[in-house]
Formats: C-alpha cells, structure tokens, sequence
C-alpha cells in the first residue's frame, strides 16, 4: 500500500481541530501583536494567519484517522447552526503573576463555542480520542512566554490593553488542520472542512423558529 503523502516521519500527521476567526479580527490581533511585540520580552508570538480557537489537539495520528475524523465533523456540523462571536479582552494563562500563554478572549458566543467542544469531545471519544480532562476555555493563543525576563513590563502591557477589542466574527465550519512544526515556526494546512449545517426547523404556525 503506498505511504500517504501527507504523513511524516513514522508515518503519522500532527493535527488539531479548530475553528477559524475572519480577516478582520486576524487583522486586529495583528495589530496588537505587533503592539506587544518589544524585544524586552521573551515571547515568542504566534503568525497572525495561525490565530484561530482551537477546539481538540489529536497531536500524532495515523492520516488513515482523518477519514473517521471528518465523519465526526459532518456529524457535529449538523448539531449547529452558524452563530457570532465577539474577540475581545487581552490576558495571559495562568495569571498575570507568571505569564505563560498570552490570550485574546471570547464574550459573546463563548456559550457556542464551548457547546461545540462538548459535542465534539463526546463523539470523537467514541471513535478512539479520549477527552482532554480539562475544562474548555475558549480563547485565540497569540503568544507564548519562554522566560521571565521582561515580564513585569509585559504584564503592565498586558494590563493597559486588557479592554482590547477586536470586533465580532461568524463560526460556520470547523476545520481540521495539519502542523507541521518548522525552525520559522509551525505550518498549518487544512485537511477538511465542515460547515455548521443544522437547518431551522418549523414552529407549529409553520414559520421557522428563531434560535
């Protein structure tokens, strides 16, 4: 049987599913990083075009999975229909007192998303991914802290631009993403796409209902 041109070395695909945020809101997180990005601080910052909210990390897997994985998609894709999310607030994982992960949150929407989450975890444990066993926090990661250095200035950073807002969005597919991880930085790929589908259903005056 020929080797799958997507795999790599050992014949796996690094992979993640996610959802992906427009033009827009990339342009504004852009922006920011680019606020932030000083070279006091040992950050390193993620590409604007790889922000997005990632919904489950497989890490390495057989690309034969990615069949049975799409299958997944196709059915939690028509458990939702599309919806909006507003990008806002500027913060950091665990906490401010040591940075580790800087963060762009999610207001409006963020109930959606961690829905999503569920209903994704539950099915995909039933084709061989277990759960996280943590909870959902949506969010767009736009850079990592590699050291403390610098980072009480990152942290008054941070702070001043906590109100940051970056507008809204529409969710409408998930997207199943390729990583390749690269001396310049990790290459993300699109494997497959799935649109949130689910159709309106009639009320009894046979109107469709509203969400």
């Amino acid at each position: 049987m020929p080797r799958d041109k997507r795999a790599g070395e050992g014949g796996q695909i690094r992979t993640f599913l996610a959802v992906e945020i427009s033009d827009e809101v990339r342009e504004a997180a852009k922006d920011l990083i680019s606020d932030l990005d000083l070279p006091q601080y040992d950050v390193k910052w993620v590409r604007p075009r790889n922000v997005h909210v990632t919904i489950k990390f497989f890490g390495n897997i057989d690309p034969a999975r990615v069949a049975d994985i799409a299958r997944v998609m196709e059915e939690v894709g028509r458990e939702f229909r599309p919806f909006e999310i507003s990008v806002e607030r500027l913060g950091a994982f665990p906490g401010l007192r040591r940075p580790r992960v800087v963060w762009i949150g999610i207001g409006e929407g963020r109930r959606h998303l961690e829905r999503l989450y569920r209903e994704a975890e539950e099915r995909l444990s039933g084709i061989g991914f277990p759960p996280e066993g943590r909870s959902f926090k949506s969010h767009l990661t736009i850079g990592r802290v590699r050291s403390q250095r610098g980072s009480a200035e990152l942290v008054r950073r941070i702070e001043r631009r906590g109100d940051f807002d970056a507008g809204r969005c529409k969710i409408s597919e998930l997207v199943l993403f390729r990583s390749e991880l690269k001396p310049g930085g990790p290459i993300y790929t699109p494997l497959e796409k799935r649109s949130l589908c689910k159709h309106k259903e009639k009320g009894k005056n046979g109107k469709m209902e509203r969400d």
